[in-house]
Order: structure tokens, then C-alpha cells, then sequence
């Protein structure tokens, strides 16, 4: 009997090691790509990262699309725009601009060699009311092409690492061929600049800035790669010309001539006030994005 015992003892002793469910290795899961045939472009998307459902461009793009990350701090998102007169840093910047509200600054422009020839691409950084990150971008057919990897401002240095590896993987598929969006070996990228020339007096870099940005804030900008022009209001020499980065530009339509008041009356009473114009800045065309 004690024989017995002690055997069923020892079955119920061992029974919990022998019928323990068999451990299974974590499930990892691999990074996805997106790839948009239309516009030839493609990019990896990070682990957990899912397309955003509630989130609507600013303008309807037919091409807008994002991906957010888990914790809905940081995200991708590719856009394109048409270039039209625009360059192509300047096409890139209104496309992104129209879609998520963020300004692609300090572009690094460079040429991309592929199978059907060299295009035009670049890269920069950007910012928006709560965001900043980094973004590439290339031009093919009539579309500038856009992708931005951000994050919130609080977190953005953290993330600045898994966000370049984002554009690092952004790539132009062209005939078969997929091309890194990044400038050529031995080639260091230039900035792009649009170039005005001035042609009437009572131009100032603060009214060139509104014309071609869109604000005059920008005229610090533009300042900064401009030799000798530190204030906004200075009127600016005939045949004077001034360099603004392409990214700032929105739009390459030829400054108008300033219009001037007219002179006073006789007896020093001002002129009728139907007749009467200020002098003020040249008036804005519609512009590209919001405002």
C-alpha cells in the first residue's frame, strides 16, 4: 500500500512539467512597403504602423496617403502636386504644404540618375503648428512627388533616427528599376534658388517675400543668402538680384509694378479720396496650400 502511494505520488509530482504548454518563440513583425504605381514612388513602413482612417488632408489630394504610428506621435505621409511653371522644389513644397500644412525647408536639390534619364529630387526638413521632421521628394511627368516622415516637436528628437530610416527607404520605381531617392556619390547636393531681378523702384525684400512666398516673413530667409540685405523695407536698386530658396517660392509669376499715391491737391488739400491710391504692395495671386 505504501508502494502504491508512493508511486501515485510521484505521477502527480511530475505530471505538471509533462503537460505544460510548449513555449513559442515572440511573433515579430517585418516591416511593410507601400508602393503608388501612378507615381512611381514606394517606401517602408515601419513595424505596428497602420494607415491613418481618420485623418483628411487639408485639400483633397487623390494621392494624399499616411501612415501613423501606434502611439499616433509620429507618422508618413506621401503627396504629390502638379509642378506646372513652378521648379521642382517649389512644386514639392506646395504639395506638402497643401496637404498636411507643413513648409519643406533647407532643400538640398540634386539630379537622379534612373532608366528613362536623370530627375529632378531633393531632400529637407520640415515643420508645421505641432510637428517637424525630414522629407524627400522627386518630379517625373507633371507631378511633383513628396514623402514626409514627422513627428510632434516634444518628440521628434527621439524619433529623428527611425524617421530617417523611413526616407531612407523612399525610392523612385521607374521601368522595373527601383532608385534610392538620394543625391549621387561624389555629387554633394545644392539649394536651388529662384532668382528676381529688380526692375522698378519701391521694390523691398518685404514685398518681394509676400509676392514669391506668399508672406513677408520670409524675407529673413531670404536675407540670409542674399549679401548686404538686412532690412525688410530698404528700397532695392534697379537690376538688383536676389536669390530665394526654390522651397519658399509658390509660385514664379513676374513682379508687378508698385503702385504709388498720387500727388496732393492744390493748397495743400489732399486729392479726392476716390482719387486717391496709397502706395502699397503689388496684390497676391492665388497661391498654392493654405495661407
Amino acid at each position: 500500500m505504501t508502494r502504491r502511494l508512493t508511486t501515485v505520488l510521484a505521477i502527480l509530482l511530475f505530471l505538471p512539467w509533462g503537460c505544460a504548454a510548449p513555449t513559442t518563440a515572440p511573433v515579430v513583425e517585418e516591416p511593410k512597403a507601400y508602393s503608388n504605381v501612378d507615381l512611381h514612388a514606394s517606401f517602408r513602413v515601419p513595424s505596428g504602423w497602420a494607415a491613418a482612417g481618420s485623418w483628411s488632408p487639408l485639400h483633397a489630394a487623390p494621392y494624399a496617403k499616411r501612415f501613423e504610428s501606434p502611439s499616433h506621435d509620429s507618422a508618413v505621409t506621401l503627396a504629390y502636386g502638379p509642378i506646372g511653371e513652378l521648379s521642382c522644389a517649389a512644386a514639392a513644397r506646395a504639395a506638402l504644404l497643401s496637404v498636411t500644412g507643413s513648409i519643406l525647408r533647407a532643400v538640398k536639390a540634386f539630379d537622379l540618375p534612373a532608366a528613362s534619364g536623370k530627375i529632378p529630387a531633393g531632400h529637407g526638413e520640415t515643420s508645421g503648428p505641432n510637428s517637424q521632421g525630414v522629407a524627400k521628394y522627386f518630379c517625373t511627368g507633371q507631378n511633383a512627388v513628396v514623402v514626409e516622415a514627422a513627428a510632434t516637436k516634444s518628440s521628434f528628437a527621439t524619433l529623428l533616427g527611425e524617421l530617417e530610416e523611413i526616407l531612407d527607404s523612399v525610392a523612385f520605381d521607374d521601368q522595373g528599376e527601383r532608385v534610392a531617392v538620394r543625391a549621387p556619390a561624389g555629387s554633394p547636393p545644392n539649394r536651388a534658388y529662384f532668382v528676381h531681378r529688380v526692375r522698378f523702384r519701391g521694390e523691398t525684400l518685404a514685398r518681394i517675400a509676400r509676392w514669391y512666398t506668399g508672406t513677408y516673413d520670409s524675407w529673413r530667409e531670404i536675407a540670409l543668402v542674399n549679401e548686404g540685405l538686412t532690412s525688410p523695407n530698404t528700397q532695392l536698386k534697379i537690376g538688383r538680384e536676389v536669390k530665394i530658396p526654390s522651397e519658399l517660392v509658390i509660385h514664379e509669376t513676374p513682379f508687378p509694378e508698385p503702385r504709388r499715391s498720387l500727388p496732393q491737391a492744390e493748397g495743400g488739400k489732399q486729392a479726392p479720396k476716390e482719387e486717391q491710391k496709397e502706395e502699397e504692395a503689388a496684390p497676391l495671386p492665388p497661391v498654392i496650400g493654405p495661407r
